[in-house]
């Protein structure tokens, strides 16, 4: 899978294109789909994007879950040990 980077140059590639079909071929009755077939390409790539995004999203709430769960047991083994304390204190 190409880089977003590599994805964002070829949708700008890609409207470039279609913008120089429409000034050039303004009359030429196949501009419109060579101009929807550059559409589609986009869409398909915008999608591409959009599936990148949504794994980096998924990967950053699966470390942040795991960080959550890290903290609440360091929590939990600092009340025990409070805990102990006290009553080593206390006897």
């Amino acid at each position: 899978m190409e880089k977003p980077e590599e994805l964002q140059q070829r949708i700008e590639q890609l409207r470039k294109e279609a913008e120089a079909i429409t000034k050039d071929n303004a009359y030429n009755i196949a501009s419109p789909v060579r101009i929807g077939h550059k559409q589609l390409e986009i869409s398909a790539i915008a999608s591409q994007l959009a599936e990148i995004s949504s794994r980096r999203l998924e990967n950053q709430t699966n470390k942040l879950i795991f960080l959550t769960w890290a903290l609440v047991f360091l929590t939990l083994g600092l009340l025990i040990f409070t805990i102990i304390q006290l009553i080593l204190v206390l006897h």
